[in-house]
């Protein structure tokens, strides 16, 4: 990451993104980008950034930025601020970064001077106080941002003297990237009777990550005046996904097939775990932004998500089967067609094509797809994703999958 934030702040990467609907957009991305998509990834549990940032990392060093444009994408989505204010004020949002923040201004410095105070004041840093960032990506943060043209208060502001002897509960996430565990713990040390508390598989927002209540129960614990006791790591969600294939020669074959037909096989598996990383992105987008008043509607709208490198991915309203319409996840192969659910999998036909690909036409049985790649035969198991996709939300009551948008929306 560091060698790429450092090639990011002297020169943008160019590359291609693809919308929801699968049409294609020229995009770049600067050191602010990396920034905001690797600050993202404590706000999604899970097929979130996270997920994404190693491997998108690892082919922008190679030049290929589409892995890192969508990751960027995705995590712009976890981090849209809700429609309802009664979820997250953004006006006390600003008032408080600005009122709060230590800004490389004064109160006094006229608002058309600030930007080159900033500046100024960068410039002056040793040149590694952002490491592994530079100044430009420095001056590019969304606090000098959105503070540029806050008013000057009133009156100054009172120093903040020393904090108070009292018991103090702080929450800490261990994987929390922009209030970081470093912080929590410099807090506590300020506090005679303060007691910190790690969740350590959670991000920003312990009280509401994942599926474990023990943050909620040491919060009780503590009011009641007792012992907030302690919190284990909790369940991990995220999983680092490999590197995204920047050609198919990147692929060892598979599928009981040798040569072009087998490393197509194998672009098929990889074109549903890309499936499945972008459909996620777009429920993420949907959770962020549902009103909380009507928690099911992110459960009963369709999901459409751009194909990484070309098309697009679908579910249906009720959640079961998934369209992949002419979606590219490894350059030069792309799958199309319709699958649907049954008991126990899925069923449907695929066809794969492409300048890079072994063409043929792919069978799915249940949990596995069987047909002919280039003269082939071949088998490729999908396992516990097939049937994930086979179940969708169709069989759960309203009662049960308001229950799961209930606990999904606290993560935010």
């Amino acid at each position: 990451m560091a060698q790429l934030a450092a090639q990011l702040d002297r020169r943008p990467l160019a590359g291609m993104v693809n919308d929801r609907r699968g049409r294609k957009h020229r995009a770049t991305i600067d050191g602010q980008g990396l920034l905001d998509a690797v600050a993202a990834t404590d706000l999604t549990p899970f097929f979130g950034a996270a997920d994404q940032i190693p491997g998108a990392i690892h082919n922008a060093l190679r030049g290929d930025a589409a892995p890192l444009l969508r990751a960027r994408l995705h995590g712009a989505a976890s981090s849209r601020s809700p429609r309802s204010e009664r979820k997250l004020s953004a006006a006390t949002r600003v008032a408080t970064l600005c009122t709060d923040s230590l800004l490389p201004w004064t109160a006094s410095t006229p608002i058309a001077a600030r930007s080159a105070s900033a500046a100024a004041f960068v410039a002056a840093l040793p040149a590694n106080a952002f490491a592994p960032f530079g100044s430009r990506t420095a001056l590019q943060g969304e606090v000098l941002d959105t503070c540029r043209s806050w008013p000057a208060p009133a009156r100054q502001q009172p120093a903040l003297g020393a904090l108070p002897d009292v018991p103090a509960l702080l929450l800490a996430g261990g994987f929390d990237v922009r209030t970081p565990l470093a912080n929590a713990q410099a807090i506590a040390a300020e506090m005679p009777r303060a007691r910190v508390v790690v969740v350590g598989n959670a991000g920003h927002g312990v009280l509401g990550w994942g599926f474990t209540n023990c943050p909620s129960g040491a919060t009780r614990r503590f009011l009641a005046g007792g012992d907030p006791g302690r919190c284990g790591p909790g369940a991990r969600f995220s999983f680092p996904h490999p590197a995204p294939p920047m050609s198919l020669r990147d692929l060892s074959p598979g599928g009981g097939a040798s040569g072009r037909a087998g490393r197509t096989a194998v672009a098929v598996q990889h074109t549903f775990v890309d499936f499945l990383t972008a459909v996620m992105g777009d429920f993420q987008l949907r959770l962020a932004t549902a009103d909380p008043r009507h928690p099911l509607r992110a459960f009963k709208a369709q999901l459409r998500a751009g194909a990484l490198r070309g098309g697009a991915y679908s579910i249906p309203v009720r959640g079961t089967g998934m369209t992949f319409d002419r979606a590219v996840a490894v350059p030069g192969v792309r799958v199309h067609g319709r699958l649907r659910g049954i008991r126990g999998g899925l069923t449907g036909v695929l066809k794969v094509s492409g300048r890079a690909a072994a063409s043929g036409r792919l069978v799915m049985r249940r949990t596995a797809l069987r047909g002919m790649l280039g003269g082939q035969r071949v088998r490729i198991p999908l396992g516990g994703l097939a049937k994930v996709f086979a179940k969708g939300s169709g069989g759960a009551s309203d009662a049960r999958v308001a229950r799961l948008a209930d606990r999904l929306a606290r993560l935010r």
